[in-house]
């Protein structure tokens, strides 16, 4: 874990609400200089606290109606890594954990309609050593913040 400067956790607070931000404004928000907030995004940008500056889509609206979280299970616990070489090829899923409990992996999965979908999961039962898969399809979703919980060490 990295220790944060109070100027440094200033400047993040502003950027995961806003990445486009001008430093100008960060810095009168903060009471800091424009070279403060340079510097300060510089070098969290190099130790990896930053690590890119995205765009943030809203996924139905450019066709991709359709979300899934899926678990999987492997039948042999020593092929993880073939396992997400083959998994991470495949765009439509975009987050894969291994977790703990019955299963070894949660997949979140965006495609645009059942078609693609079961495509997907033909391809992905076809991967070897996969067992299984159970999924929840996502109708409607009430919070999405993947921020919120930086604020808990920001503040």
């Amino acid at each position: 874990m990295v220790k944060l400067s109070k100027s440094e956790k200033k400047v993040l607070s502003s950027l995961v609400v806003d990445a486009r931000r001008p430093y100008s404004k960060i810095a009168k928000d903060n009471k800091l200089t424009r070279q403060t907030v340079h510097n300060v995004v510089r070098r969290l940008y190099a130790s990896g606290v930053i690590q890119k500056f995205t765009a943030q889509l809203d996924l139905e609206r450019v066709g991709l109606d359709i979300k899934v979280f899926s678990l999987m299970t492997l039948k042999r616990k020593n092929k993880l890594v073939e396992v997400e070489k083959s998994l991470s090829h495949m765009k439509e899923i975009s987050q894969i954990h291994r977790v703990l409990g019955p299963h070894d992996y949660l997949l979140e999965i965006s495609v645009p309609n059942r078609n693609a979908l079961t495509k997907l999961f033909e391809k992905i039962v076809n991967i070897p050593d996969v067992e299984r898969t159970e999924s929840l399809l996502v109708f409607q979703t009430v919070k999405y913040s993947p921020n919120d919980p930086v604020h808990l060490f920001l503040d």
